[in-house]
């Protein structure tokens, strides 16, 4: 009831990612098997920046559901710091991060897609800082997975979830 549908949007959002890098990485394997052909090099760059703007979307849809997973939480149990007791900040930290990965990535897509060729910037060059911040953000919300996971098996593993158990349930009868 607390995840909901969001944990299979979680899934099928990470799923098409999944499938988008590979269909990235068979594009460029595709460009070295053909590398002698303009058109090959051509179509590649093309599925680039749609696999990174797909990537955007992918990403802002997990970061979506991470945040609606928080907002049906507090909703049955009626208490708006009930992550933050269990989890403290790294849901957001994971939520953010998730979000971050995105925006790298579809930065990096748009500054392709928008270019102007007439323009003295250059998208190849941006491309590297593009990257930097989405792997750092996907640094980030591994860490925060793996701190989320800790605190709430510490949690649900002490007597006080019980008592907590036992509490929130009472709260929403009342409800």
């Amino acid at each position: 009831a607390v995840t909901g549908r969001w944990v299979v949007v979680l899934s099928v959002s990470k799923l098409c990612m999944a499938f988008v890098a590979l269909v990235l990485a068979l594009a460029y394997a595709a460009t070295g098997i053909w590398h002698q052909s303009k058109s090959a090099f051509c179509l590649s760059s093309y599925v680039f920046c749609w696999t990174l703007l797909l990537s955007l979307i992918c990403e802002s849809i997990a970061g979506l559901a991470f945040f609606r997973i928080y907002a049906n939480a507090v909703e049955c149990v009626g208490d708006t710091l009930v992550f933050s007791r269990v989890v403290h900040r790294w849901w957001t930290v994971l939520t953010a991060g998730t979000l971050g990965v995105g925006i790298g990535l579809g930065t990096a897509g748009a500054t392709f897609v928008f270019d102007d060729p007439l323009d003295d910037f250059y998208p190849v060059l941006f491309l590297p800082f593009c990257y930097l911040g989405a792997a750092i953000c996907q640094f980030i919300a591994g860490l925060a997975i793996l701190s989320v996971d800790s605190y709430a098996r510490a949690f649900f593993s002490s007597s006080e979830a019980s008592k907590r158990t036992i509490e929130m349930q009472s709260r929403r009868g009342r409800a």
